[in-house]
């Protein structure tokens, strides 16, 4: 049993190290069981409090909390035809002057509102839509009503100074129209005192009606005079052919004779009638050609008829007379033609010398008439546009709608009345319940087997309210540590975390249930152990090879020897006394030791891989569970290199 182990000291080591590592820690750091209990044991105080923080948030939220509403009123520009091209620049400059002082202090007076002038420009806020001609002012304040108020008096009063400002802008447009109105009629008046006496100097009433009237005159006596000189051509050579004609004739001819033949009667009266149409008539004219045709056939009969003469009268000449009488009529005619043409010649040279007067005068006149026309046109543009800025100034307009009136808001902007109300007893349950857990965690005290399994990374053989608690307590833990023990052989220590005889008690109980299954147990105490020679610790008391020799002995007597150790207050005791155990069993009170403690027991004593497992009695009932009371496998860990000594030799003496 005590043969030395030839395994070397590193090997062991690095097996140990990789096996931890790969293992992961039975247990818990904190029981969820304790928590919980010391919530529950507190629950009438935790809902109480919750239930007077809620009135307190509740009071403090409605009462306390100051509540800020805003309500918003929307205006709609409608830019005007002559807007600048750039309209959303001029938009952002009417927004900006949403906020000027005088808006604010008329909106201070109109509401009756006890504040500056800079605290209502802080509750106000001005903004542009995105891609509209939208302007939205908003307005917060203590009162939803007063938010509301505060916002639709702001539009109104901008809206009625846009107007004034329209109104004031057209006011001014039309005095500055009076004005370039009355140098428009001083200008006007001396532009037609200019034509009027143009007119008077020219002796013109209508320029262009006069020119025309010269120029038809001058016309129509051009065609007078060439019809005169034309029918005084005619005249003469027709006055010509009857002198010729005349004096062709012979003085006396006959005056009558007697023929048989019917053609020659005819012709003379023809040739007769056509002499008086020559005398009165162009040769060209259709009469006087009709009679020459029916002349010619009449003297074609004739002269194929040939008639007989009976008898003749000789007379003087009538055709002779006539002819003369006619030549007489057309001088007379002639020299009166004469005299009209040359009177007309005389007229139509007096016409053309006005018509070129008067349009030599005609480009003058023009640019006088057109100097007054234009000046005219001013003056009507100027009347027109009086008129209409005039009926503009009376119904001027701001070129800004209201959309959207502000409503009375029916909740704060941010509901923070509300979120103190939840919060403070949100914040109070969770302090409590912080509160209650650190009051059940604190000071840190390890309570129960799996804080114990977790924090020693051993495992936990059983966790009991023994040495207190009902009778059965005290049966099942020693049946528990019988049932482990029972088929192991070897030096088993036990100790406890601090001074106290719960270790020798509890190895007495477990030797006694062990011999009643018939298995041999010897239980030795070595607390108190004797030091064999002078000047020794109890470290190097519990090295002693003596100690060795007496377990020796107790082997031979009993396969399984329970060795009562110095309590974890000697700590380097119990490692010292490593080299003779087989494994270590530790007695951990109850709310005895701390995590800390725990975390560097292995250490502390040497037990880096295995040989080492606890007990955990004293734990209050509402921490022990029927389901579990053993954390961790006590087989693996604990017995499973059971027999195995440390690399340390040791030597006996006979």
């Amino acid at each position: 049993m005590f043969d030395v182990n030839d395994q070397p000291e590193e090997q062991r080591v690095a097996r140990a190290s990789s096996d931890s590592t790969e293992e992961k820690r039975p247990g818990f750091p904190v029981d969820p069981r304790r928590v919980l209990y010391g919530i529950r044991s507190k629950a009438t105080w935790l809902v109480l409090l919750v239930v007077l923080a809620g009135v307190v948030g509740a009071g403090t939220g409605k009462y306390l909390i100051r509540k800020q509403y805003s309500a918003t009123a929307t205006v709609l520009w409608e830019p005007p035809p002559e807007a600048r091209a750039d309209a959303n620049r001029e938009l952002a400059t009417l927004a900006q002057s949403v906020k000027l002082p005088t808006n604010l202090s008329r909106v201070r007076e109109n509401l009756a509102l006890p504040t500056t002038l800079e605290a209502l420009a802080s509750r106000i806020d001005v903004k542009l839509g995105q891609q509209s001609m939208l302007i939205s002012v908003s307005a917060s304040a203590k009162e939803p009503d007063e938010a509301a108020a505060v916002a639709n008096s702001l539009v109104e009063v901008f809206v009625a100074a846009q107007r004034d400002l329209a109104a004031d802008r057209l006011t001014e447009v039309v005095t500055a129209l009076r004005s370039s109105l009355a140098e428009s009629e001083r200008a006007l008046a001396a532009s037609r005192k200019a034509y009027d006496d143009f007119r008077s100097a020219n002796r013109i009433g209508d320029l262009s009606v006069e020119v025309q009237s010269a120029i038809e005159e001058v016309a129509r006596l051009r065609v007078a005079s060439n019809n005169a000189r034309v029918e005084l051509e005619e005249l003469t050579a027709r006055e010509a052919s009857l002198r010729a004609s005349r004096d062709a004739a012979p003085g006396k001819v006959v005056s009558s004779e007697t023929q048989e033949d019917p053609v020659t009667s005819r012709l003379a009266a023809v040739e007769a009638e056509l002499a008086q149409a020559q005398a009165r008539l162009t040769a060209d004219h259709p009469r006087v050609r009709a009679l020459e045709a029916q002349v010619a056939a009449l003297r074609g009969q004739r002269n194929e008829a040939n008639p007989a003469v009976t008898s003749r009268v000789v007379a003087r000449s009538s055709v002779r007379d006539s002819l003369a009488t006619q030549v007489a009529e057309l001088s007379a005619l002639r020299k009166s033609i004469e005299q009209r043409k040359l009177t007309l010649d005389q007229v139509t040279e007096g016409a053309e010398q006005r018509a070129a007067h008067l349009t030599a005068a005609e480009a003058e006149a023009a640019q006088l008439l057109a100097n007054l026309k234009v000046d005219q046109g001013h003056v009507d543009s100027l009347l027109q546009k009086i008129a209409t800025a005039e009926d503009d100034a009376r119904v001027a307009t701001s070129g800004f709608q209201v959309v959207s009136k502000a409503m009375p808001p029916p909740w704060p902007d941010k509901p923070t009345g509300r979120i103190v109300a939840a919060a403070i007893p949100l914040a109070t349950l969770v302090l409590m319940l912080v509160g209650f857990t650190l009051r059940e965690l604190l000071p840190l005290r390890v309570k129960g087997g799996n804080e114990a399994a977790f924090w020693a990374n051993a495992p936990v053989l059983w966790t009991t309210a023994w040495p207190a608690g009902p009778e059965h307590e005290t049966r099942d833990v020693v049946r528990e540590l019988a049932d482990v023990l029972e088929q192991r052989e070897g030096v088993v220590g036990m100790t406890t975390f601090r001074k106290g005889d719960e270790a020798l008690e509890l190895a007495e109980l477990v030797a006694r249930r062990l011999e009643r299954r018939g298995v041999g147990c010897a239980v030795t105490d070595e607390r108190n152990r004797p030091a064999p020679e002078t000047d020794m610790d109890a470290a190097e008391v519990m090295e002693h090879r003596s100690v060795g020799a007496d377990l020796e002995l107790l082997r031979g007597e009993a396969p399984l020897v329970l060795v009562v150790l110095p309590p974890l207050d000697e700590a380097s005791v119990v490692r010292a006394a490593r080299r003779w155990l087989d494994g270590l069993l530790v007695v951990v009170p109850s709310a005895a030791s701390g995590p800390f403690e725990l975390l560097s027991l292995r250490s502390a004593l040497g037990f880096e891989r295995t040989g080492l497992a606890m007990v955990v009695t004293g734990v209050p009932a509402w921490l022990l569970s029927p389901a579990s009371r053993a954390f961790g496998d006590s087989v693996r860990t604990w017995f499973r290199e059971v027999g195995e000594r440390p690399t340390v030799r040791r030597h006996t003496t006979g």
